[in-house]
């Protein structure tokens, strides 16, 4: 048995909530209120219920800060009393939203969004802003801002400001979907102080996408905008779902995974080690690959991943085939068969290299034939190579 008692300070409303609300903002008036500010205010602490903050268009010159507002729920079988005894049921989708106009999120101008001491799943909402300036309420210099709370969430949210930082999440979980982080922050994204950032389908063109620090983390799908990243510390992060660990910190990094292969069979003469000519991308994150040398480029100093897989055509039975990895010219790692009675044998070689930012990478063949063999270079499944960034040093 849980129970409001009536000796809590204010309306009940106050505290909780006892049924689902919308309240209406617009500026001009004709709306419950004038300001976003206000109808926040009026949103019980505890909400059991689903509050909607319905904004019209308008330019709303405000700082909004959200505090401690809850998502709470309890066991199965408790039961919700009112003052007078009355029960309260609860709502399905408790927590509070603050809506604009989704399809045109800059009809509904706001300077800035703070949200601290909330507790909840995806809550406070926001939804359909603009915002333009940088809260007054942090040190940190930011439009958006969510400050030890369990999680906030972005959808649809543009940022028009030129702060160090659009979206901030500080301690908190973030979730964003669809916002454009526009072109004059320093960083759109910063995440700090083991902060979890998780942001899908942004748009825009900051100095730096992301940026994460103390142990903060981020997963990044499909994509981000320009894909810039500033790691300070000891942070993770997930791109695509291939997650890299940064112990030390790498500042502006690009993530890279990549993966070519080739448009046609090429030659290769025997005995003699020749460049396979990968030139076609299956993908290319960070855009670090040749295909006019057919070479990887680290982008940064770490341990990478690196798999090269060749098929060679109308073998001989007894003949050596290889394939290698080169760094910098100079052999690194050779994968040696001895064919059987299989005429078109597939050859792989792996490897994890510790790289320089700077150094290349590529992958050559060579078998001892007698005379020149084909590589099928164009049937991607048995012919490729991939890269990718395990952790950076």
């Amino acid at each position: 048995m849980i129970r409001v008692d009536d000796a809590t300070e204010g309306p009940a409303y106050d505290l909780i909530s006892n049924q689902d609300k919308t309240l209406t903002v617009d500026a001009g008036g004709g709306a419950d209120y004038t300001s976003i500010q206000d109808a926040v205010d009026a949103v019980p602490k505890l909400l059991r219920h689903e509050y909607l903050i319905d904004v019209a268009a308008g330019i709303y010159d405000e700082d909004v800060i959200i505090r401690g507002s809850h998502n709470i729920g309890f066991t199965e079988g408790d039961t919700l009393l009112a003052a007078d005894g009355t029960a309260i049921s609860a709502g399905e989708n408790a927590g509070l939203q603050i809506v604009g106009d989704i399809s045109a999120p800059s009809n509904v101008s706001v300077n800035s969004i703070t949200v601290t001491g909330c507790v909840g799943t995806e809550m406070p909402q926001v939804m359909g802003v603009e915002l333009t300036g940088q809260t007054p309420y942090l040190d940190e210099p930011a439009s958006y801002a969510v400050s030890g709370s369990t999680e906030g969430f972005l959808n649809e949210v543009h940022f028009t400001g030129a702060n160090k930082y659009g979206a901030l999440a500080y301690a908190s979980r973030l979730h964003m979907r669809s916002c454009d982080l526009g072109s004059g922050h320093n960083s759109g994204i910063y995440g700090k102080r083991g902060a979890l950032v998780e942001a899908r389908n942004t748009s825009g063109s900051p100095t730096y996408d992301v940026e994460l620090t103390e142990g903060s983390r981020a997963f990044l799908q499909p994509t981000v905008s320009g894909e810039n990243f500033a790691i300070n510390h000891s942070c993770f992060l997930v791109l695509r779902g291939e997650e890299v660990h940064y112990p030390n910190g790498v500042e502006y990094v690009q993530p890279t995974s990549v993966k070519d292969t080739g448009s046609t069979d090429q030659s290769v003469a025997s005995i003699s080690g020749t460049t396979v000519q990968y030139d076609t991308e299956v993908y290319d994150n960070g855009g670090h690959y040749d295909t006019s040398n057919y070479q990887y480029t680290a982008p940064v100093n770490g341990i990478y991943d690196v798999t090269a897989r060749l098929q060679y055509l109308s073998v001989t039975s007894g003949t050596e085939i290889q394939a290698k990895l080169f760094v910098n010219g100079s052999t690194e790692k050779t994968q040696s068969k001895r064919t059987a009675n299989y005429a078109n044998p597939v050859i792989e070689v792996s490897d994890e290299l510790s790289l320089t930012k700077g150094d290349t990478v590529e992958v050559r063949a060579r078998h001892n034939e007698g005379s020149s063999l084909n590589i099928n270079n164009d049937f991607e499944p048995t012919a490729h190579a991939t890269y990718s960034l395990k952790e950076a040093l």
